[in-house]
C-alpha cells in the first residue's frame, strides 16, 4: 500500500485548525471562568471525536481510490467480488470496535493549577492570619465580646481579600486555560494520527489477505 498516515497530514491539522477557530466563541468571553472550564472540559474532545470521525472518510475514500488504481485491469469476476466484500463498511466497522475504537487519554481536558484560586487563597490566607493574630491578642477574659467581633470582622475581611485576589487573577486564569486546551489538542492530534495509521494497516491486511484469497498479487 503506497497510501500513509503521514499522507494526511494536512487534513489533520486542517481540521484540529477548525476546532481551535470553533472554541474562539467561548474562549474570547471572559465570563464564568469556572462555569466555562467545566465546559470545555468535555466539549472540546467531543469536537475531537467528531472531527476523527470526518478523518476517517477522508482515509477511507482515499483508500478506496487507490484500491480502484490497483485493480485496474483485473477480470470483472475479481472486481464484483472487490465490491461485494464492501471494504468501506469492513474499516468502518473495524474502527468502532471496542478494542479498536478511539479513546482519547485523559477523557477530558486536565486543568492544571487554578491562579485564580491560588491568588485568592493566599490573599485571604493572609488576611486571615493578620486578624487572627489581633483576635488573640485582645482576647481576655474582659474582652471576648471584642474578641468575637474582631474574629468575625477577620472573616469578613478574609473573604473580600480572596474575591478581590480571585477576581484580578481572571486573566491570568483565561490565559492558563487556553493553554491547557491548546495542550489537549496537540496530544489529542497525535492519538488520532496514530488511531488513523491503525485504521490503515488494518485495510492493508484485510486488502492483502483478499487478493491472496483471490489468486491476485499485489503490485
Amino acid at each position: 500500500m503506497k497510501t500513509k498516515v503521514e499522507h494526511f497530514s494536512d487534513d489533520i491539522n486542517d481540521e484540529f485548525l477548525k476546532i481551535k477557530q470553533n472554541l474562539r466563541i467561548h474562549l474570547e468571553d471572559t465570563n464564568n471562568v469556572k462555569i466555562k472550564k467545566m465546559f470545555l472540559s468535555r466539549h472540546v474532545p467531543r469536537e475531537i471525536i467528531l472531527s476523527s470521525e470526518l478523518l476517517l472518510d477522508t482515509v477511507i475514500n482515499a483508500l478506496m481510490d487507490e484500491a480502484r488504481s490497483q485493480l485496474k485491469g483485473v477480470s470483472a469476476e475479481l472486481l464484483n467480488k472487490f465490491y461485494e466484500h464492501n471494504f468501506r463498511e469492513r474499516v468502518k466497522e473495524w474502527a468502532v470496535q471496542i478494542e479498536n475504537k478511539l479513546y482519547l487519554k485523559p477523557e477530558y481536558v486536565m486543568y492544571s493549577s487554578d491562579p485564580q484560586m491560588v491568588q485568592g487563597l493566599i490573599a485571604a490566607g493572609i488576611t486571615f492570619i493578620a486578624g487572627a493574630a489581633i483576635t488573640g491578642i485582645v482576647f481576655i477574659p474582659t474582652m471576648v465580646i471584642g474578641a468575637i467581633v474582631s474574629g468575625i470582622v477577620t472573616l469578613f475581611l478574609s473573604a473580600a481579600a480572596f474575591k478581590f485576589a480571585y477576581d484580578k487573577a481572571e486573566p491570568k486564569a483565561i490565559s492558563k486555560m487556553i493553554d491547557d486546551i491548546d495542550n489537549y489538542l496537540e496530544s489529542s492530534k497525535l492519538q488520532v494520527s496514530d488511531w488513523l495509521s491503525k485504521v490503515i494497516l488494518s485495510y492493508e491486511n484485510e486488502f492483502n489477505s483478499f487478493c491472496s484469497n483471490n489468486g491476485w498479487e499485489v503490485q
